[in-house]
Parts: structure tokens; sequence; C-alpha cells
């Protein structure tokens, strides 16, 4: 789930090879310029997905306010494209300095609050790096 447009995400994926790894790609259209809140909601409904059962993971303090207008658990990651303050200030739920913070997180916390969250999909431009701007994880 990105804010990016949709055509763009599922590229920057194909490009770096990610895309085999991904279940589904949540965007936004072309014509329209709209709040996270709004592409998060859309994914959710689209995987058919209860909020309570999801957490959105972000480096920006959009994610996390996000994720609490669609009733989401939030994990704030301290590092990516954004700020480190960002995830802070807006206060996340529970918050990840490295990768492996967030797979422990996730396997050992039941952070959906309907149980434990199950990686679905993500975005990332660059081969190798960190997790990008958001992803959305569904129980």
């Amino acid at each position: 789930m990105t804010a990016r447009i949709q055509e763009f995400a599922e590229e920057a994926l194909r490009s770096t090879g990610l895309l085999k790894h991904v279940g589904d790609v949540h965007g936004r259209r072309p014509t329209e310029v709209v709040e996270k809140a709004v592409t998060l909601r859309r994914a959710l409904a689209t995987l058919q997905a209860h909020a309570q059962d999801a957490v959105m993971l972000g480096d920006r303090e959009h994610d996390v306010h996000a994720a609490r207008a669609n009733g989401t658990a939030s994990i704030g990651v301290l590092y990516g494209y954004g700020s480190r303050d960002e995830p802070l200030a807006a206060d996340a739920e529970h918050l990840a300095t490295e990768p492996a913070q967030v797979t422990r997180l996730i396997v050992t916390h039941p952070l959906g609050r309907g149980g434990t969250a199950h990686p679905v999909d993500y975005m990332n431009h660059r081969a190798g790096s960190v997790l990008d701007t958001a992803s959305l994880l569904r129980c």
C-alpha cells in the first residue's frame, strides 16, 4: 500500500525484481489526489480485511495517521525515507529501529487487534533497501 500511483508502484517493484514477492499492490489512481487513509481503506476493502486484523507499517507520519483513521494498529519504523522523528511525533503504537524488529513484532506480538499479523504486501524502490513508505499487514 503506497501513496504512489498504482502503475508507478508496480513498475518500481517489477524493475527491482520484487513484484514476484508481493501479493497485492495498492496505490492511488493517476487522476486523484487522496490522503493515505483513503488508499488504506480501499486496500482493506479489496483484501476483505478487517481493520482490527491489520497493521500499518510506515516511516512517515501519514502512515500512522492513516492507521489511526482506519482503526488499524501501527508500527512506526525509525529508518527509511522519512524522518526518524515523524513516527515518534505521530505517536505510532509500536516502533522499530531495524527490519528485524518489525519481524519480531509481527511474529511474537498480536499487533493486529484480532491476532498476529502476517505480511501481505510492501513497496520498495531499491533492491536490498529497507521497507519504503508503508506496508499493509493482514492477519
